[in-house]
């Protein structure tokens, strides 16, 4: 079975198809604004990095923050917009994973999350966002893994236009037919939309196991 653990290498060995996706735009203003200073490298990162821990009861994320890539100056993500990212994954993981596993019901609706263009293609992506249809657990849902790491993306003046949040998730329960498990690893690209920060592109990944059915494995990406 597969491991957060070794999803999170492959992803470490790809470009990150997710954070690729959603910095398009935002590269050509990073690019013109590196090329118009000195004849330095355009590129810096933060090398500092903090770690958190986020939510209570059985899943709680711990949240690190290795660092910003910025197109100028050495920059990093402000404390408020840490705190709002990691509480919306924070609330992302305990709406349509935990409790749905819990309890058997169906997940929280998580489409405010997502910016227009990311939420158009939910309808065909959910699936591999939300865990409803699982047996109720006859015990505690609990995690193996439950990591946030955040990197940002900065402009030349040191403010930060994206944050990728890679989540690690490997949470199991003990239910009337045997042991259930969901593990995730995703990308999500968080930018600022209209003041708030939502998820503009992902990547996506989950296998789950019930009692009884061999592993499942899906994918979800957002297009380049």
């Amino acid at each position: 079975m597969p491991r957060p653990t070794d999803h999170t290498r492959a992803r470490q060995r790809r470009t990150r198809p997710a954070l690729a996706a959603a910095a398009a735009a935002a590269v050509v203003v990073l690019v013109t604004a590196g090329c118009s200073g000195s004849s330095k490298s355009a590129t810096s990162t933060t090398k500092k990095t903090t770690t958190t821990k986020v939510g209570k009861g059985q899943v709680a994320l711990t949240v690190s923050v290795p660092g910003v890539e910025s197109a100028g100056q050495p920059a990093n993500i402000p404390d408020d917009v840490k705190a709002t990212i990691s509480e919306s994954v924070n609330t992302y993981v305990q709406g349509a994973t935990v409790q749905p596993m819990q309890t058997g019901q169906p997940a929280a609706d998580i489409t405010a999350m997502f910016t227009a263009g990311a939420a158009a293609r939910l309808a065909t992506d959910l699936p591999v966002f939300i865990d409803s249809g699982l047996p109720a657990a006859s015990g505690p849902v609990a995690a193996k893994t439950a990591t946030l790491t955040l990197t940002g993306l900065a402009q030349q003046d040191g403010s930060v236009v994206l944050v990728d949040a890679a989540l690690a998730l490997d949470v199991g329960a003990k239910t009337q037919g045997g042991t259930e498990s969901v593990q995730r690893v995703a990308d999500l690209v968080y930018s600022n939309d209209n003041g708030t920060w939502k998820i503009a592109s992902y990547d996506v990944h989950v296998t789950r196991t019930v009692p009884g059915a061999d592993p499942s494995t899906t994918t979800a990406v957002t297009p380049k």
